[in-house]
């Protein structure tokens, strides 16, 4: 049962607060955080370390530089934060947007495109 059913279903805040469905609720979010826990973080040099994302079609559809890299349980990246130039891409090849990082956090020089490749 969604959320807000439960919310409409129970009269005041309250009840909602101290009944069963509640502390269900809390609970599978709770176990859902745990699984999504970083235990395990890399920080690469200054130049970064370099990625690069494709669609299913082959096609780039990002690329730059990592600064930094958290990793949940499973292995699976939960947390990124870029180094440099990064550019990401439309599917049809244009360039959608050019961003540049220092330690992970946005410069202010970044660059915007609309699939025409028409700077915005």
């Amino acid at each position: 049962m969604g959320l807000f059913k439960i919310f409409k279903r129970n009269k005041s805040a309250s009840d909602f607060k101290n009944s069963e469905e509640c502390k269900n609720l809390l609970s599978q979010i709770e176990l859902h955080n745990k699984e999504l826990k970083i235990v395990r973080k890399e920080y690469f040099g200054d130049q970064g370390k370099t990625f690069k994302y494709y669609y299913p079609d082959s096609q780039v559809g990002s690329e730059g530089n990592y600064y930094y890299l958290g990793y949940d349980k499973r292995g699976v990246i939960v947390d990124e934060k870029f180094q440099g130039k990064n550019i990401e891409y439309y599917e049809n090849g244009q360039i959608k947007e050019i961003v540049y990082y220092k330690d992970g956090v946005p410069t202010g020089e970044f660059y915007y495109y609309d699939e025409n490749g028409n700077l915005l």
